[in-house]
């Protein structure tokens, strides 16, 4: 199986120059070809190292055991200054100008702004947005970190709670209750890597049922929760990262004169763990993956019908969706 990208993306190259199996847009026509009726996967990216998230998901999504074509997109209102402007502008669209009849889930990122009250990150009425569509068209969604956050936040109310310190290292999570089927094949404990200023606290969750905690660490807290009221899971944590990425937020920190800890579960010289946890979070990935391949297939035309139902109910206007050129 292979993650369908752009011929020119950076993150191609790397993820080819690892093993990956990655094949080249444009898709084949379904039926077709080396990848029939693949995946479409929107990648929204709020992360300023636009490459290396890319990577990061290119490999989970190159590893979850269906063909996966990875569209990268932002919200409304979005603008960086952290990633070249010519790769936002080859690769980057923004998600209204998708072709949205054909996205079959969505990844949304986390994004350093988790001490900023919701509503006073600048593109917040964009992604919310994005999150009323996904809604209404019943897309499934993977929200990560800050991007799980805000999105429990827009549609249960759930605040999040900031940290004195950063909460950052390697800490094991094990399931609340059984029937996850999101952790089919992993080993528990589920170590999972660990980045934020905010937490999501189990209080707030147990209190609101459409909201199913599935994943808890004794010291970081809430870590995986689904969605009981629609297709979404919120992953509060950084499964996606590599092996090296925790030290590299360290050295990046502490040059910038951020007062920081090393991260738990390392030793003192900094030495990596013996616990991985790439093989947690290819399952994981799987797993949801298998769970979208397996859903009643969606048609274009159901889709796209009953969006624009929905927004004429509401009194808007459906956002048209145009066929989505990338290089």
């Amino acid at each position: 199986m292979a993650v369908i990208l752009p011929r020119t993306l950076p993150a191609a190259a790397r993820l080819r120059a690892d093993g990956h199996d990655v094949a080249d847009e444009p898709m084949p026509v379904d039926g077709t070809g080396l990848h029939p009726r693949a995946l479409t996967v929107v990648l929204v990216n709020l992360m300023p190292d636009k490459a290396s998230v890319e990577a990061d998901f290119g490999r989970l999504l190159a590893d979850g055991g269906q063909d996966v074509r990875l569209l990268l997109a932002v919200p409304e209102g979005y603008v960086t200054t952290a990633t070249p402007a010519d790769h936002m502008a080859r690769f980057y669209r923004p998600f209204f100008d998708l072709p949205l009849a054909r996205i079959d889930a969505v990844i949304v990122t986390g994004a350093p702004v988790e001490t900023l009250p919701f509503d006073h990150v600048f593109y917040w009425d964009g992604l919310r947005r994005i999150l009323d569509w996904l809604d209404s068209a019943l897309v499934p969604s993977l929200h990560v970190c800050w991007g799980a956050q805000a999105a429990m936040f827009h549609y249960h109310g759930v605040d999040k709670h900031p940290l004195r310190r950063k909460r950052f290292g390697l800490y094991p999570h094990m399931p609340l209750g059984s029937g996850h089927g999101l952790l089919t094949g992993i080993e528990l404990p589920f170590h999972m890597p660990v980045s934020r200023h905010a937490e999501t606290r189990l209080e707030d969750l147990v209190r609101r049922p459409g909201l199913r905690p599935v994943l808890t660490a004794p010291v970081a807290g809430v870590g995986l929760v689904r969605d009981r009221t629609r297709p979404a899971v919120y992953c509060l944590n950084h499964p996606e990262y590599g092996p090296q990425r925790l030290l590299q937020e360290f050295t990046r920190d502490r040059s910038t004169g951020r007062q920081i800890d090393p991260p738990v579960g390392y030793d003192a010289a900094l030495r990596r763990p013996q616990v991985g946890w790439q093989a947690a979070a290819r399952s994981l990935y799987r797993n949801w993956l298998t769970e979208i391949a397996a859903a009643d297939p969606r048609t274009s035309a159901d889709v796209a019908l009953d969006w624009l139902l929905r927004a004429q109910l509401s009194g808007g206007t459906a956002p048209a969706g145009s066929p989505c050129r990338l290089q």
